[in-house]
């Protein structure tokens, strides 16, 4: 139990100021109050992950050579990075970020820049972050410190099986909107001021679920593009089959 703890404190502190960081600088970057994870509450869990990957090496001391041991956790890190945009995009068919305009990017996924960022956070968690860690978890006895993380570990996990079904849930009815907006305007005979005002009424209605279901803004923004570009898509059909 004690050799866990270290890693499992770890792991929730790093979340936590991981999603303060990052929405912290979308906030300031996108000047409006950003949650930058997908989670309800205030947890990025890569970047705990990530931190427990640093952190192996950091408490093992796996290689002698510290170029050795920071490159290959860099590589590491990459790799999750990119295993992790793969993942959420194909449970929430969006692609949470893409560096697909920075050079040597793989699949807009990773990139070099972002790689040597990976690096950077390595060296500020090896010699201040880790060790301030370190110091504060000795001030607790280890097994509040334990039933503490944990306890914080479990939250995350129902998080993210509720954030998960509300997306479901959303998502459902994101796709619903080209249908019903055909039966609202009629689209056989398209009156565009109407269906201007149908569009204005329906987006409102939609940001306000958005809201009711808790839905971070970036997935809300795609898929709400997704399901407007199926809707014009629908009309130039209808346009097209009217024409011939």
């Amino acid at each position: 139990m004690q050799i866990i703890v270290p890693y499992l404190f770890c792991f929730v502190i790093s979340s936590v100021a991981g999603w303060f960081v990052e929405s912290a600088y979308r906030t300031v970057t996108e000047k409006k109050l950003i949650n930058s994870g997908f989670l309800q509450g205030p947890f990025i869990p890569v970047y705990g992950f990530g931190s427990l990957i640093i952190y192996l090496f950091y408490s093992l001391h796996l290689f002698d050579n510290p170029v050795v041991e920071i490159t290959i956790i860099s590589v590491l890190l990459t790799a999750l990075e990119y295993v992790t945009s793969l993942v959420m995009e194909k449970v929430l068919h969006v692609k949470w970020w893409d560096y697909s305009n920075y050079p040597l990017n793989i699949d807009g996924r990773v990139c070099l820049l972002f790689s040597f960022y990976w690096v950077l956070l390595t060296l500020f968690s090896w010699f201040l972050f880790f060790p301030l860690i370190n110091r504060v978890a000795a001030l607790v006895p280890s097994l509040y410190l334990g039933i503490g993380s944990a306890a914080v570990v479990a939250v995350m996990v129902i998080d993210l099986f509720y954030s998960l079904a509300k997306a479901k849930a959303f998502d459902a009815i994101i796709k619903r909107l080209p249908e019903l907006l055909e039966v609202r305007i009629g689209l056989p005979r398209i009156d565009l001021r109407r269906f201007n005002d149908e569009m204005r009424h329906m987006r409102e209605r939609i940001t306000g679920l958005r809201f009711m279901y808790h839905i971070p803004s970036r997935w809300f923004s795609v898929r709400m593009k997704e399901s407007i570009d199926r809707i014009v898509q629908r009309m130039k059909e209808h346009e097209d089959g009217r024409g011939q």
